[in-house]
C-alpha cells in the first residue's frame, strides 16, 4: 500500500496458545483456534479496508486550504449512510439547514459507503427530522465515484473513512473535517485506529463539536480549526 500502513503485529495470527497457557490459572480458557480464527477474519476486514481507502502519495501530501474570502455557496457533504439520522447525523443536517437558510448554501449530501440504498431512501429517512430538506442526496456506487463529483466551495468530510474518500475529490475549493469523536478510540489498536488517527494529520480544517475535542485533536496532532457549543431546540425541548 502506497499511502496506508497496516500494522502487522498486531493483526496477525498470534500466539494465543502461549499467552493463554499463562492465564490458565484464572479459569476455563477458550481455545487457541477459536479465538486465532476470530482475528484472522478481523484481520482480513482491517486490511481489506485499508485497500479500499488507499490512495497514492499525492493524496496524502498535508494540505492547507486557502481561507474562504466568502461564505460558501456549494457544499458537499461526505455522510455514511444511515437508517435513521441518530445524533451526529441530526447535527450534521442542522448545520447545513443554518448555512442553507443563513448563507443560501447549496447542499449535496453524498452517501459514500452503501451503493445498495437510493437517494430518494435516503431523503426519506431524512426527512424524519427534516421535511423540507436543507439540499440533494447522491449515492455514490463506489469508491472511485468520488473522482467524478460536481465542483465545490467546500468538501466536509464526517464520519473518518469520508476523510479517505474527500482526498480523492478533484474539485473542491476547500477541505473542512467535521468532526464530533476522537474516532481513533473506537476502536481497539491495530489498522482501524491508526487510519482513523491520520485523518486528523490531513490538513483538512476542524469543526469540533465541543471545546474539549477542539483542544484535544489541534494540540497533537496538530489541527486546525474553531468549534461549537452543542446545543438543545428549545422549541422541542422546553418546560
Amino acid at each position: 500500500l502506497s499511502g496506508v500502513i497496516t500494522i502487522p503485529f498486531l493483526e496477525q495470527d498470534l500466539r494465543l496458545d502461549v499467552a493463554l497457557e499463562h492465564l490458565g490459572a484464572l479459569g476455563p480458557r477458550p481455545t487457541a483456534s477459536a479465538v486465532s480464527s476470530g482475528r484472522i477474519a478481523f484481520a482480513r476486514r482491517a486490511q481489506a479496508l485499508a485497500r479500499t481507502l488507499d490512495a497514492g502519495p499525492e493524496a496524502f501530501a498535508p494540505r492547507r486550504s486557502a481561507p474562504l474570502a466568502s461564505p460558501p455557496k456549494h457544499l458537499t457533504w461526505l455522510l455514511p449512510s444511515f437508517s435513521h439520522p441518530w445524533g451526529g447525523v441530526h447535527t450534521l443536517l442542522r448545520f447545513a439547514d443554518r448555512w442553507s437558510r443563513d448563507f443560501g448554501a447549496q447542499n449535496l449530501f453524498v452517501i459514500y459507503d452503501d451503493p445498495h440504498v437510493s437517494a430518494r431512501e435516503m431523503a426519506a429517512r431524512a426527512a424524519v427530522v427534516f421535511p423540507d430538506l436543507p439540499g440533494r442526496f447522491e449515492v455514490l456506487p463506489s469508491a472511485d465515484a468520488v473522482a467524478r463529483l460536481p465542483k465545490t466551495d467546500v468538501v466536509v468530510s464526517t464520519a473518518w473513512p469520508s476523510a479517505y474518500a474527500a482526498l480523492r475529490h478533484p474539485r473542491a475549493g476547500f477541505h473542512a473535517y467535521f468532526v464530533q469523536d476522537d474516532e481513533s478510540q473506537f476502536h481497539a489498536a491495530g489498522t482501524q485506529s491508526a487510519l482513523a488517527d491520520n485523518t486528523y494529520r490531513f490538513g483538512f480544517f476542524g469543526i469540533f463539536n465541543g471545546q474539549g475535542l477542539h483542544d484535544a485533536l489541534t494540540r497533537a496532532p496538530p489541527m486546525r480549526g474553531t468549534w461549537f457549543e452543542p446545543s438543545v431546540d428549545h422549541a422541542l425541548f422546553h418546560p
